[in-house]
C-alpha cells in the first residue's frame, strides 16, 4: 500500500521541467515526460513574490518536483481495459493522448509527514494564453542552402 501522500494519483499527464530561463526571462522547457498526478480543477488564489495575487486555475497533486516554469498538460487515456479480472490490464502508453490547454507551473508546495518518509506535493498552474508562450523567430535558411534544398526536391 503506498504513503496515504502518494495514493490516489489517477490521472496522468505530460511534464516539460523547466531547466532555466533565456535572456527575456521566459522559461527554457526540457524534454517532456509523462507522470502519474492527481488533476484538479480547482480555482485558486496565491500571492507572487511582488504582492500581487496571482489566479491559478488547476491544482496537481505529484509524486515528484516539479520546478516553477515547468509546463504541464493532462492526458486522457483512450483504450479500453477488460473487465475480465483474471487478465491483468496492460496500459499501452500510445492510448494517452494529450488533452485540453497547456499550463504554467506558478507555485510548488512539498509537505513531508511526521516522519519524514514521504512528501505532499501540490503544484499550482496557470493557464498559457497565445502572449504567454514565447513563438520562435522564423528560420532564415542561406540563399546557397535553400537552391541545395531545392535541387535535392
Amino acid at each position: 500500500m503506498p504513503p496515504q501522500e502518494l495514493a490516489f494519483l489517477y490521472d496522468r499527464a505530460r511534464v516539460w521541467p523547466c531547466t532555466g530561463y533565456d535572456s527575456y526571462g521566459q522559461p527554457v522547457v526540457d524534454v517532456p515526460e509523462d507522470i502519474t498526478c492527481r488533476w484538479l480543477d480547482v480555482v485558486s488564489d496565491m500571492l507572487s513574490p511582488q504582492g500581487n495575487t496571482v489566479r491559478l486555475d488547476v491544482t496537481v497533486i505529484v509524486d515528484r518536483v516539479i520546478p516553477v516554469g515547468s509546463r504541464m498538460q493532462l492526458m486522457e487515456f483512450t483504450g479500453e481495459c477488460g473487465v475480465d479480472l483474471a487478465t491483468p490490464c496492460v496500459v499501452d502508453p500510445s492510448l494517452w493522448v494529450l488533452v485540453g490547454a497547456m499550463f504554467e507551473v506558478k507555485q510548488f508546495n512539498q509537505t513531508p509527514d511526521l516522519k519524514g518518509r514521504a512528501a505532499y506535493t501540490t503544484v499550482g498552474l496557470i493557464r498559457l494564453t497565445a502572449t504567454g508562450v514565447t513563438m520562435l523567430p522564423p528560420i532564415t535558411v542561406p540563399p546557397e542552402q535553400e537552391a541545395l534544398a531545392r535541387d535535392f526536391r
